[in-house]
């Protein structure tokens, strides 16, 4: 079934990122028929300069509405947060991004509209092009295999596993660079997939006609097993859709913010992971 063109309602989550959320502001200016494009900013307590720039950011553009979160309920949260303003304003389909993404195809909402789906297709990955050109989707094509939950819970048993295993891997990554080895195929064409990449999410409004709320449990990271999941769930589909594209800047999330090795990084990954496998894919580390 083919539509004409629709209102459509992008949502971000500012948590200190007022400089990314202007990039974001000025590339949804470039695409065409902007005006039917609404965005839901949610600043998740900011800092005095990043409320400041949002402020800025809803003062220059049209069809911005900024929400001050009282609290910093998290990346899903966030989105919580702001869905009833996403909602109101949407036709069809809402995006959920990062403050780091920008629209680089103007095309990209009219390609979406023309998009021919089953009604069981509730959540489309877009191709996220990283700066050095990579796509970070498909997420997952499946969901996690048994070996792959296994060798999470040996990493999570203790820090210092965590410490190795991550270590032990990049080693294993450096001997092997530049040995012929292949890249993930990424699918010409629309694909069904496991789980998308959390940092740009499109869901249709018919996902909040069976659930009043996205599982914010967690306050960073997990959303792609919770998103793949709770599609799943409700016997929904989710599509990867190479042609539309979005550029990610990375400029965020947990490792940017205490770093990869740290214990803070390891005890917040333990929680998503024990989480997850106890809720969602049958499985509880330990």
């Amino acid at each position: 079934m083919t539509f004409g063109k629709r209102n459509t309602s992008v949502i971000i989550v500012d948590y200190n990122s007022g400089d990314d959320t202007a990039r974001l502001v000025e590339s949804l200016g470039h695409v065409r028929d902007p005006a039917r494009v609404h965005l839901t900013i949610v600043d998740n307590v900011g800092n005095g300069y990043s409320v400041e720039r949002l402020e800025q950011v809803s003062r220059n553009a049209s069809q911005v509405q900024v929400l001050t979160n009282p609290a910093n309920s998290g990346y899903l949260g966030g989105f919580n947060f702001g869905i009833a303003d996403a909602l109101e304003n949407s036709d069809a389909w809402l995006v959920l991004c990062n403050a780091d993404i920008v629209f680089i195809d103007p095309d990209f909402f009219d390609k979406l509209d023309a998009l021919e789906l089953c009604e069981d297709i509730v959540c489309i990955a877009p191709s996220i092009m990283t700066q050095a050109d990579r796509n970070q989707n498909p997420f997952l094509m499946r969901s996690p295999s048994r070996i792959r939950m296994l060798f999470y819970s040996i990493m999570f048993c203790s820090y210092l596993s965590y410490l190795a295993l991550n270590i032990l891997n990049d080693f294993i990554k450096l001997l092997t660079s530049g040995r012929g080895r292949k890249p993930l195929a990424i699918p010409p064409s629309m694909t069904p997939i496991y789980a998308p990449h959390g940092s740009c999410i499109i869901l249709n409004k018919r996902y909040f006609e069976h659930y009043e709320r996205l599982d914010d449990t967690l306050l960073i990271w997990g959303e792609e097993i919770i998103i793949a999941e709770t599609v799943r769930q409700m016997n929904g589909k989710v599509v990867f859709v190479p042609d539309l594209k979005v550029l990610h800047n990375e400029s965020g999330g947990i490792s940017a913010l205490y770093g990869r090795f740290s214990y803070k990084t390891y005890r917040i990954l333990k929680e998503v992971n024990r989480y997850l496998g106890q809720e969602y894919i049958g499985y509880e580390s330990r």
